[in-house]
């Protein structure tokens, strides 16, 4: 099943996440991970956790090519911890 919202490469979405204040989500994240910006710094958050911040998000090769979404609420549907 392909996963819909996944259009924004990971510079689109960066530059929406660190200037518009979006949260963003990697087509490859886990369900209920994503990055969100706080004070200018991106960090990798787990809904899992009670939206606990882990650390600083690590930039790999596979963390750049991946596709993202860009979203304004994180949710459960957003962030692909429930089905259907």
């Amino acid at each position: 099943m392909e996963k819909e919202g996944y259009k924004y490469t990971f510079t689109e979405a960066l530059d929406k996440c660190m200037w518009e204040q979006y949260f963003i989500r990697g087509k490859q994240f886990r369900p209920g991970y994503y990055i969100k910006p706080i004070k200018g710094t991106l960090y990798l958050v787990c809904a899992y956790l009670g939206s606990t911040t882990l650390d600083n998000i690590m930039i790999t090769r596979e963390v750049m090519c991946q596709k993202y979404k860009v979203f304004s609420v994180a949710n459960k549907k957003a962030l692909e911890m429930e089905k259907g």
